[in-house]
């Protein structure tokens, strides 16, 4: 009866106490007036506060609601026309073909493709060690261009009239060399001036369009202009000692099963590269089942773990011929479901994979499964 009492008597109280929260009385921390209409509000990752108005776009202090700058020539603008640039602070706004980078904290336009001479921008991405913002696209010419940013005063460093062809990836090696990676060819840059220290073909393929001179440049136009609006699921992979990298790429393959259900699947490719000349380290790809997935450098090797549901096959290939070492004639592990974290201990690599709802932990060593966690 005691233990009754007691339940009842907390119940009550947390009544009361919810009662008390619910009329006790809020005190506004600030206000202020607007001008126009409120179209939307938002507040980005790093803490911004926007609010777009038929007359202004501006940004606010959300502590004191202090307005810290103001610009109409972004008034009336859709949210789905501001985006945050992936890590970074700064958004970027689209308006019609005009892109604009802007500086969230001051209100500061880094840079405008217009006024950079820049008529169909391709790619935007920020490069922290180089301080610039790399922009690429076609001129008003309709040619292609390259374009470094200075990050803090939004002039152009340099530019490249370099025919790229579709930007898969870029990657900063260092503060002076910027990777970059094309459907066609990978580029060494000097992120600095825009000197191209080599270029090289990704693949036997691509190697064999360009000796055949314009030709293989309208083959290598078709090609990318069928593309065009798809999206690549790319991974680059630095050695954390060895002066080489990985390139892994996915492929998406459909086709029709004899009900005429559409079928999916997928299979990821790895190409591994030196950084000194771009030159390529084996004559073929690997070529593995399912998607994309991770890959560790181990040993004097790379485990390379993809991700194809509950028949997911795993190997360990050496670095210098690509000759798969684990399973029955190298042909690789089944594993149970997709991995989907790694982990290198004293003793082999720890592998965690997921299948459905069930989580299983192995480890691996010398290419041979030895113990269950």
């Amino acid at each position: 009866m005691k233990k009754k009492l007691t339940k009842i008597l907390c119940i009550i109280s947390i009544l009361v106490i919810s009662w008390s929260i619910s009329h006790a009385q809020v005190n506004e921390l600030w206000k202020t007036d607007l001008s126009g209409k409120v179209l939307w509000q938002q507040v980005t990752s790093f803490g911004n506060y926007f609010v777009c108005t038929n007359t202004e776009f501006a940004a606010f202090n959300p502590e004191t609601g202090e307005k810290l700058w103001s610009n109409s020539q972004f008034a009336n603008i859709a949210n789905e026309q501001i985006e945050e640039m992936s890590g970074s602070p700064l958004v970027s706004i689209t308006l019609g073909d005009v892109i604009t980078l802007l500086d969230p904290f001051t209100g500061n336009i880094k840079f405008n493709s217009s006024q950079a001479g820049v008529a169909d921008l391709k790619t935007k991405q920020v490069l922290y060690k180089a301080n610039g913002i790399l922009v690429a696209g076609k001129n008003m010419n309709r040619n292609p261009i390259m374009l470094m940013v200075d990050m803090a005063t939004g002039k152009t460093v340099w530019q490249i009239e370099e025919r790229f062809g579709r930007i898969v990836t870029l990657n900063e090696l260092s503060d002076k060399e910027l990777l970059i990676v094309t459907l066609f060819k990978n580029y060494k840059v000097n992120s600095q001036t825009g000197d191209i220290i080599w270029k090289n073909s990704i693949s036997k393929e691509a190697e064999q369009l360009e000796s055949m001179g314009a030709f293989g440049s309208l083959l290598q136009g078709v090609a990318e202009q069928a593309v065009a609006d798809e999206d690549f699921v790319v991974n680059f992979y630095k050695h954390p000692s060895k002066d080489i990298f990985i390139i892994g790429a996915e492929n998406k393959n459909e086709s029709k099963s004899s009900s005429g259900k559409t079928m999916i699947s997928y299979e990821n490719n790895y190409i591994a590269f030196n950084i000194a000349d771009g030159s390529r380290l084996w004559t073929e790809p690997i070529q593995m089942r399912g998607k994309l997935g991770d890959l560790a450098f181990y040993k004097d090797g790379i485990i390379i773990l993809p991700n194809d549901g509950n028949r997911t096959k795993i190997n360990f290939f050496d670095l210098e011929t690509s000759t798969g070492k684990w399973g029955k004639k190298g042909r690789g592990i089944s594993i149970k479901g997709g991995i989907y974290k790694h982990l290198k201990t004293e003793n082999g690599i720890l592998l965690m994979s997921q299948s459905g709802e069930k989580e299983l932990s192995k480890l691996f060593k010398s290419g041979t499964r030895f113990n269950n966690i």
